[in-house]
């Protein structure tokens, strides 16, 4: 360690206990990637990885005897599942290139994660590469332990397309198309999914008219805070 760096562990040693003394009881400590460096000197001093982020570190230690109540690193990630049909009653489907159904028959919906920030809308538009009206139908599967210890929250979409081209992405899929519902439904593999069939079989009833599912409403949450979306059953719940 070096000399400097020995003498950042002992200004955040002092810090430390001053803090105690102060009856402060959580401390986040969050170290860019220019200051990496310092890692090893706080992690002597008693803190804790909390998180990484491609620019910065977060590192915690509690003060307290009372337990810690300071949260655990973001549990989920999340997912937009989306079902386009078209004036032909025909559905967006994909085969996809990688994961368990590569080099098979199988045809399933566009599916994608959020980016970071991004709205359940938008990124069910950003995943077809359409504009689109959409309509949240359900939030229908909750996972947990799928990917780096992560839950898995996957919401499931109507959307309105308003052409009809459609353009592979070579990365992920080995073929688009339009398919005739009834074929997509007769899947071998669909049939053996009960959950799957159920929500296709949801899909289709809200297509006819037969099931209500949420729509987005952009809020207003304060002053100082930008709009946030609202998701509800309009019919149930009228504005």
């Amino acid at each position: 360690m070096s000399e400097k760096e020995l003498g950042h562990q002992v200004s955040l040693k002092i810090s430390l206990e001053f803090w105690k003394s102060q009856n402060k009881k959580g401390v986040w400590l969050k170290l860019p990637i220019a200051n990496s460096n310092l890692v090893q000197p706080a992690l002597q001093e008693g803190l804790k990885y909390h998180h990484a982020e491609s620019t910065y570190v977060m590192l915690v230690t509690w003060l307290s005897s009372s337990p810690s109540t300071i949260p655990c690193n973001a549990s989920h990630q999340v997912g937009i599942g989306a079902f386009v049909v078209n004036d032909k009653h025909e559905i967006l489907a994909v085969q996809p290139k990688n994961g368990a159904f590569r080099e098979t028959e199988i045809w399933e919906v566009p599916t994608g994660l959020l980016n970071q920030g991004e709205d359940l809308s938008a990124g069910a538009v950003r995943k077809v590469k359409e504009e689109t009206g959409v309509c949240v139908l359900e939030f229908h599967l909750h996972t947990h332990k799928v990917v780096y210890e992560k839950s898995d929250l996957l919401f499931l979409c109507i959307l309105h397309p308003l052409t009809s081209t459609t353009a592979k992405q070579e990365l992920e899929h080995a073929n688009v198309q339009w398919i005739p519902l009834p074929q997509f439904s007769a899947q071998d593999y669909m049939q053996d999914q009960k959950m799957l069939k159920k929500m296709i079989d949801v899909c289709i009833s809200t297509l006819e008219g037969g099931h209500n599912g949420f729509s987005p409403r952009n809020m207003q949450t304060g002053r100082k805070r930008g709009s946030r979306y609202f998701y509800y059953n309009t019919d149930d719940c009228k504005d």
